[in-house]
């Protein structure tokens, strides 16, 4: 569902469909079932102490916004950093060292100023909706 709200939301923008437009929704469902691979890890292992319907929903809801944001900036961070290797310093070097933790660094602030827009506010209310649903069931695991 991320993937297919974030390529709305670049069709509802003017963006034509292109290899650009096609990389960004790949890289929110790679990152979105990547993220929610993490989450349903991350609450089961929380529920197993917690079983209340509140614990079940905090622990999806933080583990999916955690999960999908996060793997999801990491996947256009490594995009992003594929990019800009061939400019970077010699292996193993001080200042290669720098340049990476800069590469982050800038990627990290595209994709919160770009990226970001492309979940929000609808991917919001999908991520209220899936932990509701988990909060009212009865899987532990």
């Amino acid at each position: 569902m991320i993937s297919g709200l974030a390529g709305l939301q670049l069709f509802l923008k003017g963006e034509a469909l292109s290899g650009r437009t096609l990389a960004v929704a790949l890289m929110f469902l790679a990152g979105s079932f990547l993220g929610a691979i993490f989450a349903r890890c991350f609450a089961g292992l929380i529920c197993r102490w917690r079983k209340t319907p509140s614990a079940r929903f905090a622990s999806l809801f933080i583990g999916l916004s955690v999960g999908t944001a996060g793997l999801t900036a990491f996947i256009h961070y490594l995009h992003f950093s594929a990019y800009y290797a061939q400019w970077h310093g010699e292996f193993g070097s001080l200042h290669r060292l720098v340049e990476i933790i800069m590469t982050g660094a800038s990627s990290a602030y595209i994709f919160t100023v770009q990226g970001m827009q492309l979940l929000l506010p609808w991917g919001l209310a999908l991520l209220f909706a899936a932990a509701w649903d988990y909060a009212r069931s009865s899987r532990t695991t």
